[in-house]
């Protein structure tokens, strides 16, 4: 028989444990079923938080396989943009650190938030500007064509027409060789691209002109498709390529920190020095270099995602 006065201390103990129950599920797992409005948004977080400054770090994507521009060789980098990436670093104080990218790859990594910048021949357009913030140009270019040394099939874009051109994935290169007739081959990397075209397995790989003189630069058995008069041969229908640098979404304040950096770059001869260093060949084929490949920066930088 029970005792009222034990009925009572049995039932306190009772509720104190569903209670300590309670507590102890609630501590597991009562912050994952706030409500949305409780919880903060990792969005906002990430967007309004600054990767630039003395002390801080900041993982840049580059590519690794575009000599004068962004080649790795170890664990290193150099080129145009690894000098421009520096520069930014330089100024603002800030460690940086490389991690390799691909043409494909490039929105998806900042909208992740795998990469904090991206610098890596990244071309402006409207779809791109709609999902992540571009700062710039640094860079402007046409499209041009890659042959091999001696090959002299192609002096003009329209004797493209019938034959395989190599580009790569996620480039804009692709759209403008549909209208041209070409036989398409998408690899990830150009550096497979001028592998091919060098074991005769393409007739020609087509990008932006400057990535193609860095191949030109370094390696003599391919070159940039002349017309008979000497001049690059051009693809006329693609309209110059402005090479951006590529921020998270909604992160403005990184966006207008890069394009007071970018302001500088090309305002006080390090785009000059850079350029002649890393291009010697476009300043013999072009006596308009220093204009025809340096912009203006684009009144498009640091816009969207509000």
């Amino acid at each position: 028989m029970i005792r009222h006065e034990d009925a009572h201390v049995n039932r306190l103990w009772t509720g104190a444990s569903a209670l300590t129950l309670t507590a102890l599920l609630c501590l597991a797992g009562c912050d994952a079923q706030q409500p949305p409005s409780a919880q903060s948004s990792p969005s906002a977080t990430h967007a309004s938080e600054s990767h630039f400054g003395h002390g801080k770090n900041m993982t840049v994507g580059m590519k690794s396989d575009q000599p004068q521009i962004s080649l790795q060789n170890g664990s290193k980098f150099d080129g145009f943009e690894k000098r421009l990436v520096d520069y930014i670093a330089t100024k603002t104080g800030t460690s940086t650190v490389v991690s390799p990218v691909v043409s494909k790859d490039r929105d998806e990594k900042l909208e992740k938030r795998h990469l904090s910048m991206i610098v890596a021949t990244y071309s402006d357009n409207t779809a791109r500007r709609a999902r992540i913030q571009l700062a710039g140009p640094y860079i402007q270019t046409p499209q041009g064509v890659l042959v091999r040394n001696g090959y002299r099939k192609i002096r003009k874009s329209a004797d493209l027409k019938g034959k395989t051109v190599c580009t790569t994935t996620g480039s804009t290169s692709e759209e403008a060789l549909n209208d041209l007739g070409v036989s398409i081959l998408l690899k990830t990397h150009f550096a497979e691209c001028v592998e091919l075209l060098k074991s005769k397995q393409v007739q020609a790989v087509s990008t932006d002109l400057l990535i193609l003189y860095g191949y030109q630069e370094t390696s003599s058995a391919v070159i940039v498709a002349k017309d008979k008069d000497g001049a690059p041969v051009e693809i006329p229908a693609a309209d110059q390529d402005r090479w951006m640098i590529g921020l998270q979404p909604g992160n403005k304040a990184d966006c207008k920190v890069v394009l007071a950096q970018l302001e500088s770059f090309l305002s006080d001869q390090k785009w000059e020095q850079n350029f002649t260093t890393w291009f010697p060949d476009v300043q013999k084929d072009y006596a308009d270099w220093s204009t025809r490949f340096k912009p203006e920066i684009s009144s498009l930088s640091c816009v969207g995602q509000t």
